[in-house]
């Protein structure tokens, strides 16, 4: 957290703001009362639900799976048996927000329910409710203006894409670069230069607040230095990589921006 309010501070100041102190942080009892205050339940683990949980892990029924040897899925497969349990209505008007679709299939299947609708990020949510629709070819040519604006403008720097996706780790590209890290190279320098932007899939309209989304993949230019030494602190070596990738997520434009 300490990292995240550091960057949104370094953009406050950059816009002129003064920085934010550091939140107090809530305990797990305020959590679990602001929750309820908000209109929400919290689905109970049931006992049988439990019990059901650690039979499917240890005879690898349902979600379960093997991993490196260890047997996992107990509690996924708890925490949908418990939410169908809760809802009691069988699974025709409920929707699921989770990333695992193959682990509720497998435990509707043991359960022989019905799977019911999943969304796998709460933007979904909208558009199974029919809160969502295509937006119209006005809106959609904003929209694109908008983000090419943003995110290709001559102020969005590869220190602004990396700060966004909060880049600190060689592995978040996945990039066998053929180093052998066990012999000290270390990574010293990452630099991201922002390339084309394409919106990949039809632009959203939200209903309710008339904000517009959708998926949108940018290509980047990336270059990574590395350098060791020996165990005496001599000899240094260096390298340098430079490759091309690509980020993807949904973006989301309010209202109330307007095109210049």
């Amino acid at each position: 957290m300490a990292h995240s309010l550091a960057v949104h501070n370094a953009k406050r100041h950059k816009w002129g703001f003064p920085p934010l102190s550091k939140p107090a942080l809530f305990t797990e009892v305020e959590v679990i009362d602001r929750i309820e205050q908000a209109g929400a339940i919290i689905v109970p683990l049931t006992g049988d639900a439990a019990v059901a949980g650690v039979r499917d892990q240890v005879l690898l029924l349902g979600p379960a799976i093997r991993k490196k040897d260890v047997k996992t899925g107990a509690a996924d497969s708890a925490w949908i048996r418990s939410v169908i349990e809760h809802h009691g209505c069988g699974t025709e008007d409920l929707i699921l927000v989770t990333g695992d679709q193959q682990a509720v299939e497998k435990t509707c299947a043991a359960l022989e329910v019905d799977v019911p609708r999943i969304a796998k990020h709460l933007g979904e949510v909208q558009h199974l409710l029919n809160e969502s629709s295509a937006a119209t070819a006005e809106q959609t040519e904003k929209y694109q203006k908008l983000a090419q604006q943003y995110f290709t403008g001559p102020d969005f720097t590869g220190s602004d894409l990396i700060d966004l996706l909060g880049l600190s780790r060689r592995e978040w590209w996945d990039v066998d670069l053929g180093l052998d890290y066990g012999t000290g190279w270390e990574l010293q320098q990452k630099y991201v230069t922002p390339g084309t932007l394409d919106v990949i899939s039809e632009v959203q309209l939200d209903n309710w607040s008339g904000s517009t989304s959708e998926t949108v993949r940018m290509t980047v230019a990336v270059e990574e230095q590395y350098a060791r030494q020996d165990q005496w602190g001599d000899l240094p070596e260096f390298r340098v990589f430079c490759y091309e990738g690509w980020v993807e997520g949904r973006l989301t434009i309010s209202p109330t921006l307007i095109v210049a």
